[in-house]
Parts: structure tokens; C-alpha cells; sequence
């Protein structure tokens, strides 16, 4: 589960969140409950010697997503 709100006003944000490599794989997906449609998927960082995952989202201002 995955929980994420754009606390701005006025601006847009553009972040990466970490999520946990022993629960998810590069290249599934997080599917939004809440706040957004369809799907986005987990990405390996471009360091072959670092193994974070991450998922990346675009949040409008005051937007709140939920995704599993």
C-alpha cells in the first residue's frame, strides 16, 4: 500500500518513492485505489550496483492517491 498527497497549493510535484524490492519486482505495477486510474509501474535505478525501486508520480496541487 502505497499512500501519497501533494500538500502545494498551487504547484504541480514530480517525485520518486521508494518502495520495498522483497514485496515488489522491476517492471510490475502499483494499481491507484484512490485519486488517479489505472496502473504505473515499479523501476529499477539506473545504477546497475544500486537495487532500489522506485515508482514515480506526477501529483497536481492537494492531489491524494492511494495505490496497491
Amino acid at each position: 500500500m502505497l499512500v501519497a498527497y501533494n500538500t502545494s497549493t498551487t504547484e504541480q510535484r514530480n517525485d520518486y518513492v521508494i518502495v520495498d524490492s522483497t514485496l515488489h519486482t522491476k517492471g510490475s505495477t502499483l494499481q491507484f485505489l484512490y485519486g488517479s486510474d489505472g496502473t504505473i509501474p515499479i523501476q529499477s535505478h539506473p545504477d546497475p550496483g544500486n537495487p532500489s525501486l522506485f515508482v514515480q508520480l506526477t501529483l497536481e496541487p492537494m492531489q491524494f492517491v492511494i495505490l496497491q
